[in-house]
């Protein structure tokens, strides 16, 4: 058995008057958002990504040279060929 709360609730909190094209409590007109409103948020998650990914790859690259490389650093922090004289 449905009591109607759910529709008082929605008929007393939800009006059927769009909020966007009207005016704010202050005397302001709201408009709608538009995609030229999000720009400058867009560019900074870009600039992130970008300094992520040229970290990450700038890691790997690093990562290779010093697997692939003939030349190991020894414990005390110097470049070791491989050779025996110490």
């Amino acid at each position: 058995m449905e009591s109607g709360l759910m529709e008082h609730w929605r008929i007393k909190h939800l009006s059927v008057k769009d909020h966007c094209s009207g005016s704010n409590f202050d005397g302001t007109t709201l408009r709608r958002l538009t995609l030229d409103d999000f720009k400058s948020a867009f560019f900074i998650l870009l600039v992130g990504l970008s300094i992520a990914l040229t970290v990450f790859v700038s890691e790997n690259v690093f990562y290779f040279i010093i697997k692939h490389s003939s030349m190991i650093l020894d414990g005390r922090g110097r470049f070791n060929d491989g050779s025996t004289d110490r």
